[in-house]
């Protein structure tokens, strides 16, 4: 099964937060993961059409919590980084789709992902928006 847009840009945003070398708790990391994150991320989305970046974004906040927790996993396995910080990030970063959800939510919307095209970031720093402020 090939990797939906949403799971890609998960997945970009987390391979750039683990070359920055992580070190340490998770909360005192918050700061640290939202910049390469966001950078990687949108240097990826950026270079999209807006269509495709809206299906991004809805297939993003479609994932559910145990897909997006596979796929930190997934990218986790094999990295140097402690057992204990990779457990945080795992619940940390599963939480992206239900933030990105909450960036997208409309009253009229069905309760379904559904982007409006002036919903989409503009920049990285709109990106950090799709990240939890706290670790759950």
């Amino acid at each position: 099964m090939s990797a939906s847009l949403g799971e890609t840009l998960l997945r970009v945003g987390l391979k750039a937060f683990i070359q920055s070398t992580p070190v340490g708790p998770i909360a005192d990391l918050l700061g640290e993961l939202a910049e390469p994150f966001s950078k990687a991320a949108w240097k990826w989305l950026s270079g999209k059409d807006p269509q495709a970046r809206k299906a991004c974004y809805d297939q993003l906040a479609s994932l559910s919590p145990e897909r997006a927790k596979a796929i930190v996993r997934a990218e986790l396995r094999g990295t140097s980084l402690s057992e204990t910080l990779k457990t945080d990030i795992e619940h940390y970063l599963m939480s992206v789709p239900a933030m990105t959800r909450q960036t997208v939510l409309r009253p009229n919307d069905g309760g379904r992902a559904d982007t409006l095209l002036s919903q989409l970031p503009r920049n990285e720093r709109d990106l950090v928006r799709i990240l939890p402020l706290r670790p759950p």
